[in-house]
């Protein structure tokens, strides 16, 4: 262990394996998610050709992470594998980034650093996940390090580049742009004013880049469904704001832990005591990443925050790197005692695994989870193998149907195979579609809250899979005409 401790390259290298090798352990174990079903499904309509490279910003997304999705795909013919590695690739590129630039000042920092980001519960679900958020965080991070160390053009157009790709992954990047011209408040020289303009004006160019697409609008117009405006707070609309900060700091507390997060006001303290860059940007940049959406979130959920994945704990291991070495060691063990228990079961059996109550409801309990869709996928793929199939489901949007083609997508059968998404068995488009098919294995696929006794009765259950905590089950009918 000292040998391996005494060359640092060795020890980095054999650290990320480790933990690197535990992320991809079981990888697609935890069902499909609805976000991380319509965000595939754009990536490989548009990695074919179907679609246009821009037909997220309709629903307000933007699209960096539905193209890097697109191309893996080309490799990694499991679409749903595909998705998750661009997380994982993400976090894994900017943590080895953030131990190279750290262990310059101390090892201790550098290493304390990379077990807390990647040892946490907050990283370890949501980067095996491919949602928008851990390409998000991981280009902010980058962004809060290159302009921290912004002593020439190149660094500046560096910082620049990644709050840019970070905007062209999600919208609230925009909150850090405030980040570059706190230094202006300091120091108003020519080098100054050319890093921050550099910086700003390559944003600047993504915009514009970004604005050739007829739905850029939309990248804004979506937002009055999850924030309320300026306007509505400055008018009184504050009655959310308490609860939002309550709630922030409960999904915190559970995902870092507490230690970590009292770690990290002591280590903004005396960073700033001591005047050091990193640190002090680090602490505006969490502050900018929290208040907004503290104060004007309408819906916020964990995921929005896992920026803060990065900067607490690089700022609670700044306040823990001059510990004696001897206690560095206890300090990982307490730490990785507390989170690989719960994350290891969301590799082994994700029913057991705990998290907090508004995560748990939207990953595994709700129509939003998709938990069954991969057994459905695999029923019907091997119905399909020898005669047209068609598979009816509930919603046009999400979980289902999009979930069903990431999960069929590559399948042998999937030519046989007719997916359509329908809201509901008793809609006017659910009777359109049996009037015109002349297909005779029909399914119904939805949650059983969402369905009624009168379409019980009238078709045949074939197939049920409870979701966890007693939540609705999913469930597929054979529809009988």
């Amino acid at each position: 262990m000292k040998k391996l401790l005494a060359n640092k390259n060795i020890f980095l290298i054999t650290t990320l394996i480790i933990f690197f090798g535990w992320y991809l352990f079981h990888l697609t174990e935890i069902p499909i998610f609805a976000d991380e079903a319509i965000y595939l499904n754009w990536a490989k309509r548009i990695a074919i050709g179907d679609e246009n490279i821009f037909i997220s910003m309709y629903d307000g997304k933007p699209p960096l992470f539905m193209w890097l999705s697109g191309l893996a795909s080309y490799p990694i013919k499991n679409l749903l594998l595909a998705g998750r590695l661009v997380s994982v690739f993400s976090l894994f590129m900017a943590s080895t980034y953030i131990f190279k630039k750290l262990k310059k000042t101390t090892f201790s920092w550098a290493f304390l650093s990379l077990v807390f980001i990647l040892g946490n519960t907050f990283f370890f679900f949501h980067a095996r996940l491919a949602l928008l958020d851990t390409l998000f965080a991981s280009l902010v991070i980058l962004f809060i390090f290159t302009w921290s160390n912004a002593s020439s053009i190149k660094q500046s157009l560096l910082s620049g580049l990644f709050i840019s790709l970070a905007f062209l992954t999600k919208t609230p990047a925009l909150f850090l742009l405030p980040l570059p011209f706190f230094v202006l408040t300091k120091k108003r020289d020519k080098a100054t004013l050319v890093k921050v303009a550099t910086t700003f004006s390559i944003f600047i160019a993504t915009l514009l880049l970004l604005k050739t697409s007829p739905w850029f609008p939309s990248l804004f117009n979506r937002s009055t469904d999850f924030t309320f405006t300026i306007t509505q707070v400055l008018t009184g609309q504050l009655n959310h704001v308490w609860p939002n900060i309550k709630i922030i700091f409960s999904w915190l507390s559970f995902y870092l832990t507490w230690p970590i997060l009292l770690f990290s006001v002591l280590g903004s303290i005396k960073g700033f005591k001591n005047k050091n860059s990193l640190i002090i940007n680090l602490s505006l940049a969490s502050l900018l990443l929290f208040t907004p959406l503290a104060i004007l979130g309408k819906m916020i959920a964990s995921r929005y925050f896992l920026a803060l994945g990065f900067t607490l704990p690089i700022l609670a291991a700044y306040f823990l790197s001059s510990t004696p070495k001897k206690y560095i060691v206890v300090i990982t063990a307490a730490f990785l005692s507390i989170t690989i228990p719960n994350n290891y079961q969301f590799q082994d059996n994700y029913f057991y695994a705990i998290l907090p109550k508004e995560d748990n409801q939207q990953y595994f309990r709700d129509w939003s989870s998709g938990i069954g869709l991969d057994s459905v996928s695999q029923f019907i793929n091997q119905q399909a193998k020898d005669k047209k199939v068609l598979v009816l489901t509930e919603g046009t949007f999400g979980t289902l149907p999009d979930g069903l083609f990431v999960y069929q997508e590559n399948k042998e059968s999937f030519s046989n195979l007719e997916i359509v998404g329908v809201t509901s068995p008793y809609s006017e488009i659910y009777q359109q579609v049996l009037t015109s098919t002349n297909t005779k294995t029909i399914y119904y696929v939805g949650n059983h809250n969402r369905i009624n006794d009168q379409f019980r009765q009238e078709n045949k259950m074939i197939l049920s899979y409870d979701k966890k905590d007693g939540g609705y089950a999913l469930e597929v009918y054979e529809i009988t005409q």
